[in-house]
């Protein structure tokens, strides 16, 4: 049975060199804040914070969420008694804005320093719930290292079988230059990285990409471009690489090249984008222009190309459109689970964006209002899916996955899950109604094994303001069902009973006032009274 775990790190006195003045804003005033801050690396991993650890009263401040989320603890946050509750394993803590005591695993302990659980913003930002590291760390067994040259707060979990694993090098800017038919991209480093992998084009997407090892980044995850043939640039941080890429459209050619000293990476693209000069340009996240559809063998063929939605707008859902994103799960570098049968491949990726391609031209041909946070072989980031969403203003998200399990290829059926967390009824229709509706409907058109619905704590669906779950349409490791998964039938019938639970369930759902809405004050979600959670 988990137990509950809160969290106040509190770390020793550093010699940091101080930065730039910031207002910060707390304890309803503004003041300006001179002193050190750190980049914080959790299980070897840079972890990138809207703001950063800052020291008080020697005390080292990081944000609640991205520290723990990052370890695999779950974060409530409850309004109305400003209460953090952290579940991490068998161990539990809980505290509360402004005290100066917490419950660690049952037992009332008081925080050193004063140092007290704090909301603090950046001048006109959302606040972060900052607490004190080291307190926790020592609490809950986890192990924090200050390292003063490179200005580090490194965090790890002991029960970690791997290596600590940490960036020799980070990205500090990415700026363009356009040239008569080219545009080249200039990424900066810190220090030279370990190795500059090999330039891939990925000819469907038209997304170039390479990886940077040893790399971490502090700057932006994503860059609007739009001039020549390059639209955005992307930034992804893997288990030791950072991997850029570039979004393009109308590239003829492309090229590398590295400064001696290894600080400085040109990737120059020649070509002009195919888009009108004036329009919008695409994106991972607009709608799809193109729908592959798996034939009973695991090669992809074209369906017609749906209507493309209307752009979004954030005012949306103020004027009572109601909106449902799709979210086909992985794509692009991450292809999710991967089986052979009898030499032939299944692939998840290609999986989930089929039947997602399959329920958007349903829905748009029952006038509904869709958006797919991806409609090619892209993959935007867990954070970014459930964000478009919310600044979308919709409806319901249904993310779409396929499952495996490699160690028992037996496993098969269907199951539906959704996070407790984000199961209330402010838009009139909770997450477990929509799963269960959804589950209901893919047992009927399937009669595959039954495997529930179930909760789990997924980013995608937690992070989620509106009624969202997750569907696991199959297991890939089963022969058979891989064999259905990939069939064009047995697809529409998936769609079809995802896409009927949709419409069913469009009357049932309000999108709330705008006012109503969870706000991001906190950087964690609402936990509410609701009997449901």
């Amino acid at each position: 049975m988990k137990r509950i775990l809160a969290l106040l790190l509190a770390l020793t006195t550093f010699s940091v060199s101080a930065r730039a003045d910031m207002i910060l804003e707390y304890n309803g005033g503004q003041h300006n804040y001179s002193g050190p801050v750190c980049s914080l690396i959790v299980n070897g991993k840079l972890v990138s914070t809207p703001l950063e650890p800052i020291i008080f009263n020697d005390r080292a401040l990081v944000p609640v969420r991205e520290v723990f989320e990052a370890m695999g603890a779950d974060v409530f946050y409850v309004n109305k008694t400003q209460e953090i509750n952290i579940t991490l394993d068998e161990a539990y803590i809980s505290m509360q804005i402004g005290s100066e005591f917490i419950q660690v695993n049952g037992n009332r302990k008081k925080i050193p320093d004063g140092v007290v659980p704090m909301l603090i913003a950046k001048l006109g930002e959302n606040a972060k719930t900052m607490v004190p590291v080291r307190f926790v760390s020592e609490n809950l067994g986890m192990n924090v290292v200050y390292d003063g040259a490179k200005k580090q707060i490194r965090i790890n979990n002991p029960a970690q079988s791997t290596p600590e694993y940490v960036p020799s090098t980070q990205i500090n800017s990415i700026t363009t230059t356009e040239g008569d038919d080219s545009v080249t991209v200039t990424v900066k480093l810190a220090e030279a990285a370990e190795k500059i992998g090999e330039l891939t084009f990925i000819e469907n997407s038209g997304v170039l990409y390479c990886d940077i090892f040893g790399a971490s980044y502090t700057t932006s995850n994503k860059f609007t471009i739009n001039k020549g043939a390059v639209l955005s640039v992307r930034l992804g941080e893997h288990e030791n690489y950072t991997r850029i890429a570039l979004d393009t459209s109308g590239a003829k050619d492309y090229y590398k090249k590295l400064s001696s000293d290894g600080t400085i990476l040109k990737i120059t693209v020649s070509g002009m984008r195919t888009t009108d000069a004036g329009g919008s340009s695409p994106s991972p996240t607009q709608s799809p222009t193109a729908s592959p559809k798996p034939s009973t063998s695991p090669t992809p063929s074209a369906s017609p190309t749906p209507t493309p939605a209307p752009t979004p707008t954030p005012e949306a859902h103020i004027k009572g459109e109601k909106i449902i994103v799709l979210d086909a799960g992985h794509g692009g570098s991450d292809p999710g689970a991967v089986y052979t049968h009898e030499d032939a491949e299944y692939k998840e990726k290609i999986i989930n964006l089929a039947v997602a391609k399959k329920v958007y031209n349903i829905l748009t041909a029952n006038g509904i209002r869709v958006e797919m946070t991806r409609s090619g072989d892209t993959y935007p980031t867990l954070t970014e899916r459930a964000d478009f969403a919310n600044k979308l203003g919709a409806a319901m998200f249904v993310s779409i996955h396929s499952n495996s399990f490699p160690n028992n290829t037996e496993v098969n059926g269907i199951e539906v899950y959704y996070a407790k967390t984000n199961n209330g009824n402010r838009y009139g229709l909770t997450s477990k109604a929509l799963a269960t509706s959804v589950y209901k409907n893919l047992i009927k058109n399937t009669s595959a094994n039954q495997r529930g619905v179930k909760t789990a704590e997924h980013a995608v669906t937690r992070r989620s303001e509106m009624p969202a779950i997750l569907i696991e349409l199959g297991f890939v490791t089963n022969k058979t069902e891989a064999e259905n998964l990939y069939s064009d039938k047995y697809q529409d019938w998936l769609a079809d009973a995802i896409a009927t639970a949709i419409i069913d369930n469009m009357d049932e759902v309000q999108i709330p006032p705008l006012k109503l809405k969870i706000s991001e004050t906190e950087g964690i979600e609402e936990v509410t009274d609701d009997e449901n959670h």
